[in-house]
Order: structure tokens, then sequence, then C-alpha cells
């Protein structure tokens, strides 16, 4: 995802593949910041707080004096919480070849 800050844009990953390898991903990508693990609360924050990355914020992952800076992930699960099925065509995923994180 790309981000409008003062003076242009910042580029943020996330995902299964950026919270398995997060700094190796920022590296790799070159993007500007990520968030490993679930970021329903820290994506917001992050998006919402000044233009400079806040350490508060868990699973942060952002370059800082030429290194590569990470707060640990926030991995509570998703204790009460049940996806909605039916938004799916589920036939579409078993005609093909494998099946992705969606």
């Amino acid at each position: 995802m790309q981000v409008a800050v003062q003076g242009g844009y910042r580029t943020i990953l996330g995902g299964p593949a950026f919270s398995t390898f997060p700094e190796q991903m920022l590296d790799f990508m070159g993007a500007d910041l990520g968030i490993a693990g679930q970021a329903e609360t820290s994506l917001p924050m992050l998006l919402e707080g000044p233009d400079h990355p806040d350490p508060t914020i868990a699973g942060l992952v952002w370059r800082e004096g030429g290194a590569i800076r990470a707060t640990p992930p926030s991995l509570p699960g998703y204790v009460g919480v049940s996806p909605d099925w039916s938004r799916l065509d589920h036939r579409r995923y078993r005609r093909s070849l494998f099946q992705a994180a969606v």
C-alpha cells in the first residue's frame, strides 16, 4: 500500500510473507515501512500517527539511520471472530491448482 505523506508517498508492506520475513522483505522490496503480525490495531495507528515511525506500534518495521528496526508483532489470534465464508465463491478455489490465503 502507498500512503501520501508530506513530501511524497511511503510504501507499507504487510501480509503472511512479510510477517514471516519482515526485515528481509522490507530490504528486498525497498519499502519504507511494514507491519508484521496482525495489523488490525497497528495499521490504523500508523496511518493516523505522525509522518515518522512510532516505535510504540506493535509489529512496526522501518528504516532508521541505515538500519532496519522492528518492534515485536501483535499475535493475539482471532479469539471470538468468525469469518463470513458466504462472501467467497469456494467453487472457484476448488477448481484451482492450489488455495491461497484470502
